[in-house]
């Protein structure tokens, strides 16, 4: 079962390998969480001040569509995984993500595991249970060591691949490379975040030309 980025699995719970097509309420939470994630990784806001933002709007349809389920697991993982988008852009909100906690009698093991993976405290039974893509990065948390390019590379879907490093980063295993990985995945929002923490590293190491590359950088993505 994958927690993340394949939604129509999670909401299904499951039962979806060999089964009938899905129901339409689980094509149009699948549909409309992928659009959350990217409309926040995107930090892309409404015409009006007053409107609810892109990524809340659809977050909103995920919770309408999977209503119909009944199934309190089923909202958990969709919230779950909404949260992660936001750790991608290291945002703070993803790591406590308050709405599973209102849903945590309902999380299972592998819901849990994936929380923990998040912010940066798995266990060594937690990788069991966590997606395939993500168990390499939460091996190389357990050996303190930072996940090698090889392992990111690998990891086809660049939100996922931003998980992966935000995991690391909260960690304290995340390399240069792993940074630099995170900064090319391609989400403004959380390019904006991630080069922050790039010119952190690079001011603090006094590297003035670096540090001024990217608040080029910076600027230019900013506007």
């Amino acid at each position: 079962m994958k927690l993340l980025f394949i939604p129509a699995a999670l909401l299904c719970l499951g039962a979806c390998t060999s089964a009938p097509a899905p129901a339409q309420w689980q094509m149009d939470s699948t549909d409309s969480l992928r659009r959350a994630q990217t409309y926040f990784l995107e930090g892309r806001a409404t015409t009006s001040a007053t409107a609810p933002t892109l990524h809340d709007s659809e977050m909103r349809r995920v919770r309408q569509s999977v209503a119909q389920s009944g199934q309190p697991e089923t909202l958990a993982r969709a919230e779950l995984s909404f949260c992660a988008a936001q750790a991608a852009a290291l945002d703070p909100a993803g790591l406590t993500c308050p709405a599973l906690a209102a849903l945590q009698t309902d999380t299972d093991a592998a819901s849990q595991a994936y929380a923990r993976y998040l912010s940066g405290k798995p266990t060594a039974a937690d990788v069991a249970f966590l997606p395939e893509q993500h168990r390499p990065t939460a091996q190389a948390i357990l050996a303190a060591t930072p996940p090698s390019a090889t392992v990111l590379a690998s990891i086809a879907d660049p939100i996922a691949r931003l998980v992966a490093a935000s995991a690391a980063l909260q960690a304290a295993v995340a390399d240069d490379a792993v940074i630099s990985t995170a900064v090319n995945a391609g989400f403004r929002r959380a390019l904006l975040a991630w080069l922050g923490i790039q010119r952190h590293r690079a001011a603090a190491a006094g590297d003035t030309a670096a540090t001024a590359a990217i608040d080029r950088r910076i600027a230019i993505a900013g506007r």
